[in-house]
């Protein structure tokens, strides 16, 4: 195979001339990108991040996110619409709404039941699983008409809660409001403190309310969902769940609805 009769003279690469193609009739301004509305884009309704800039000036996804009204352990007819960049809430506005907050159970009340499932939700939250199965035993025994057996596991809860270090340590300093905060704001004395302070409080209050059987006052529910922006700005999406269980507001709109109903 001579390949001198390759006769590479005949394949002229002048003849492919790649000014024939000419690279500025493909006008990129053809492909005008703002027919493209980004803003179109939320696919089944949701709407995707968006940018902004990080407190440390860099950008970072913005993601507007409701929180509730119907969310596992969470507390009935409170929505909290968040600003999130990354897993960091940065801004907060609180809604209620009216007709899931004012349903009334159809079921009497049961002294200690709403307190210790206050108490259930915040520590299944935590992930503690023992304070959890206590909370829970002490809620079917108050389901049971047994206030005494009840009011014996929340004691019980109580000594764990006090040897719980690495609880104490999860829980400390989220949510705190000082004495101040609460006097101004018409809170609860029992809110005082962080998460770990009011739980402590919440296994109190239930164990001498089932020990005493006296009736105690409903708390201010919009003092108590009017506070969460100032307590829930700047912290995590799970540290935001543990400050609203802390603040029992579940129970606090049941004893209002109750109310509203007798």
């Amino acid at each position: 195979m001579d390949h001198g009769d390759m006769d590479h003279g005949d394949m002229d690469h002048g003849d492919m001339d790649h000014g024939d193609m000419d690279h500025g009739d493909m006008d990129h301004g053809d492909m005008d990108h703002g027919d493209m509305d980004h803003g179109d884009m939320a696919p089944a309704g949701i709407p995707l991040a968006e940018g902004a800039e990080d407190r440390d000036g860099l950008e970072m996804d913005v993601l507007h996110l409701p929180l509730g009204p119907v969310l596992p352990y969470w507390p009935p007819g409170v929505i909290l619409r968040c600003v999130l960049h990354g897993d960091v809430v940065t801004e907060v506005r609180v809604q209620a709404e009216p007709l899931l907050g004012s349903v009334a159970f159809t079921a009497p009340r049961t002294p200690g039941a709403y307190e210790c499932d206050d108490i259930l939700v915040l520590l299944a939250l935590a992930g503690w699983s023992p304070g959890e199965n206590l909370a829970r035993k002490a809620r079917d025994a108050c389901l049971d008409e047994e206030p005494e057996r009840a009011a014996q596991l929340l004691g019980d809860l109580r000594r764990k809660l006090d040897r719980a270090r690495l609880l104490h340590w999860m829980l400390r300093d989220l949510g705190r409001l000082e004495p101040a905060d609460v006097r101004g704001q018409g809170l609860p004395e029992h809110v005082v403190g962080d998460v770990y302070d009011r739980l402590l409080a919440m296994v109190d209050r239930a164990r001498v309310g089932l020990l005493s059987r006296d009736a105690r006052p409903a708390a201010d529910v919009e003092a108590l969902i009017g506070v969460l922006p100032q307590l829930v700005e700047g912290l995590e999406l799970a540290s935001v769940r543990l400050v609203v269980a802390s603040l029992s507001v579940s129970s606090a709109f049941t004893e209002a609805s109750e109310g509203a109903h007798a």
